[in-house]
């Protein structure tokens, strides 16, 4: 068994991470090819050692004709099963597209809020990236200038591990 993880938002916008298991109908379906196969070539030489006669080389219809419905019963049966889970692994890819699809898009979608958020944003005369770029370095000056005040009085900083 494999399987698959979606990631599906509720309607209070809360992340929830749900993971399927499905069977593999390609593999299925494959196996059953082969039995099919297998059973075709069985009752072909079932059917041509039992109605051909060694002095007698003639065919008789009746004979082949119930060879034919065993084919069309049988391996007709198995193919068409074959088609049914052909069909189950096909609705699964898609489900698996799908929610591929659906992660990709909002993902998509966020980024673009952040980037229209970014674009907006305003501080005295700097617009966008800007004010970004101008907080980054008050930081770090802020954090050099108490930086130097902990050597000049010899203060001792513990660190706090985050959570």
């Amino acid at each position: 068994m494999d399987w698959w993880v979606a990631i599906v938002y509720d309607k209070d916008g809360n992340i929830n991470v749900c993971t399927f298991t499905y069977m593999n109908y390609e593999r299925i379906g494959k196996v059953f090819i082969l039995i099919g196969l297998v059973l075709t070539i069985f009752f072909t030489n079932v059917f041509v050692f039992n109605s051909v006669e060694a002095d007698n080389s003639l065919i008789e219809p009746s004979v082949w004709g119930q060879y034919g419905d065993i084919i069309g019963g049988c391996i007709g049966t198995i193919i068409a099963l074959v088609g049914v889970f052909l069909l189950f692994e096909t609705l699964k890819q898609q489900r698996i597209a799908f929610a591929k699809q659906q992660v990709t898009t909002h993902f998509f979608e966020l980024l673009k809020i952040v980037k229209d958020n970014s674009i907006e944003v305003q501080i005295k005369d700097k617009v966008g990236k800007k004010v970004y770029l101008s907080l980054n370095r008050e930081f770090e000056l802020c954090y050099d200038i108490v930086e130097k005040f902990v050597e000049e009085n010899g203060i001792e900083l513990e660190e706090k591990k985050r959570r």
